[in-house]
């Protein structure tokens, strides 16, 4: 998790059951607490894949094992068309689709869940976003 923090750039190539997904998870949350106004943007292949890091790990496991973090959520939205956790401080962390319906989508970390398979011209698109619009420097992740 210190290399995150320090690092412009991580890539986390781990095998199966490595608990990358919990790392991330709460690396993100802890972000998202440190830095106000943080905004964190989760992308895979398909909204379910990018919105599992949302719903089992933060909500199911995190939540669970901290009533304090709980305490600091102002709100969850897991509807359909809307996958993100509002932070009381003004951070969000926000899943989506890496592809072109996600256009526009600005954020301070961007997080790409498979990256391997995301079309590369999309990800640099996506990455020279993350490291150019933002107030504070942008920490682009893959898991």
């Amino acid at each position: 998790m210190y290399l995150m923090i320090i690092s412009p750039t991580v890539v986390l190539l781990c095998s199966r059951a490595f608990s990358k997904s919990f790392v991330v998870a709460l690396w993100s949350v802890c972000v998202c607490l440190l830095y106000p106004n943080s905004k964190i943007v989760a992308t895979a292949m398909t909204k379910k894949q990018a919105s599992l890091l949302l719903k089992e790990k933060i909500q199911k496991e995190l939540m669970k094992m901290s009533p304090r973090l709980a305490s600091h959520i102002k709100e969850i939205k897991t509807s359909q068309n809307e996958c993100e956790v509002v932070f009381e401080n003004g951070s969000s962390f926000i899943c989506c689709v890496a592809g072109e319906q996600s256009r526009g989508i600005r954020s301070t970390v961007l997080l790409v869940d498979e990256f391997r398979l995301v079309k590369k011209l999309t990800l640099y698109i996506e990455i020279y976003k993350c490291n150019w619009m933002n107030y504070w420097k942008a920490k682009c992740v893959n898991y």
